[in-house]
């Protein structure tokens, strides 16, 4: 996936030259890059592809790191509170 890779790191750089740009401004520039979220969304989405193929939703969640995100560090879905933890911190 070297087009997300690429994608997330002009991301980083951008902010970076933003907060560089805007300093002593009283401007802020920040980014975060979280893992895929165990969203409202998300989880009707493992929920309705379980109950599709007649299996648990934590059997398609390992799946889905085992062939789609298998470079993922945390191998699960972040939760929204930890989401948010990083970014209130």
């Amino acid at each position: 996936m070297i087009h997300y890779g690429v994608t997330k790191t002009m991301k980083v750089a951008l902010t970076r030259g933003l907060a560089e740009t805007t300093a002593g401004t009283g401007g802020i520039a920040n980014s975060l890059q979280a893992d895929p979220t165990r969203s409202e969304g998300a989880e009707k989405f493992l929920s309705d592809m379980a109950h599709t193929r007649g299996v648990s939703v934590a059997e398609i969640e390992r799946e889905i790191f085992r062939s789609v995100r298998p470079t993922s560090l945390l191998q699960r879905f972040e939760s929204v509170d930890e989401v948010a933890a990083m970014v209130a911190s």
